[in-house]
């Protein structure tokens, strides 16, 4: 991935792990609902948001709507950190950092990729979709993390 001169390449960031952290691990990157994503403003302050997430095994995959600030923070500034939400009770902390990518507007929407909707689908009608494809339309910018880094 390359971004404003900026180079990651996908790697097992969870080699090293003992085979049951890593089940863990994988476990909550697959599972867990929310994720709180953090940006660089463009003037060096970090702004840190709720995301839904993809795990793909490789990358993480998010879903912005057009024109928000983490998007323009992406244009000025690439790297960023995940903090999975639930830490249970601080004892389970998984943090990743990497480089962030707004994916091309050919990207698939989200309502195109099974694992994104059989995750996320069955909470669309509590903040209001009637569909994945209606969720997509509001939500139809793909940001692709490549991680470098995880923190456990």
């Amino acid at each position: 991935m390359d971004n404003q001169g900026v180079k990651e390449t996908a790697m097992d960031i969870l080699e090293g792990l003992t085979p049951e952290r890593r089940a863990e691990v994988e476990a909550r990157l697959r599972d867990d609902v929310i994720a709180w994503f953090t940006t660089v403003r463009p003037s060096g302050r970090p702004d840190c948001v709720p995301i839904w997430y993809l795990w793909t095994g490789d990358e993480i995959l998010i879903y912005s709507r057009p024109r928000t600030p983490k998007l323009r923070n992406l244009a000025a500034h690439p790297y960023v950190a995940l903090g999975l939400d639930d830490t249970r009770l601080g004892w389970d902390v998984i943090r990743l950092e990497g480089v962030a990518q707004v994916a091309d507007p050919s990207y698939p929407g989200l309502d195109s990729i099974p694992a994104y909707v059989e995750k996320y689908g069955d909470r669309l009608a509590a903040i209001g979709y009637d569909s994945p494809r209606a969720f997509a339309a509001d939500f139809s910018v793909a940001i692709v993390v490549t991680v470098a880094k995880l923190r456990t």
